[in-house]
């Protein structure tokens, strides 16, 4: 019979198993509980029903509070447009969690999250580009697509023409996801 601090074989998870489950962060930058909050939380708690490790990160207090009430780890951290301070700070919790994929969800935090993915050296970068106003129009945001960003996620082929017109160079996936 094994003592407390000896397992048998039988005792320990399969390590090809253990291997396939990810660890998943996700930005959302919502102020409130937006359809992008709600679909994202619906994404996560799959994942997290599927036995992967998924943590959220936003800016609202209030959105947090949402989030953890449906069992998904969630933590407030501010990611401005252009705060550097912030990315870095997000940087320092990527490093910590160790995610395997990080996914964005606006365009505001394209450049700060991918910069903090890229200093915690995250294996894969998503952004969520679900709307048309979200098409990047600044140099740094298509700076950051296009050094930062692994796969561009799109709801419709216009949304994603639109985007890679807007981004030349981009060279990750850019992939249309129907709703």
């Amino acid at each position: 019979m094994p003592t407390p601090s000896t397992t048998s074989p039988a005792d320990r998870p399969d390590e090809a198993a253990r291997r396939s489950h990810l660890r998943v962060a996700a930005y959302v930058g919502d102020r409130g509980w937006g359809e992008t909050g709600m679909a994202t939380g619906g994404l996560l708690a799959g994942l997290d029903e599927r036995g992967h490790a998924v943590r959220r990160y936003c800016a609202d207090r209030d959105v947090k509070g949402r989030v953890s009430a449906r069992g998904i780890r969630a933590r407030r951290q501010p990611l401005g447009s252009l705060a550097v301070r912030h990315a870095f700070r997000f940087a320092a919790e990527l490093r910590l969690r160790e995610p395997d994929a990080l996914i964005l969800t606006s365009m505001r935090t394209a450049w700060p999250g991918g910069l903090a993915a890229s200093r915690a050296s995250v294996p894969r970068v998503v952004a969520w580009v679900g709307v048309e106003s979200d098409v990047p129009r600044g140099r740094a945001s298509r700076y950051a697509l296009r050094t930062w960003i692994d796969t561009a996620v799109f709801p419709t082929d216009a949304i994603r023409q639109r985007f890679l017109d807007a981004v030349p160079g981009y060279s990750g996936e850019a992939i249309t996801i129907p709703p």
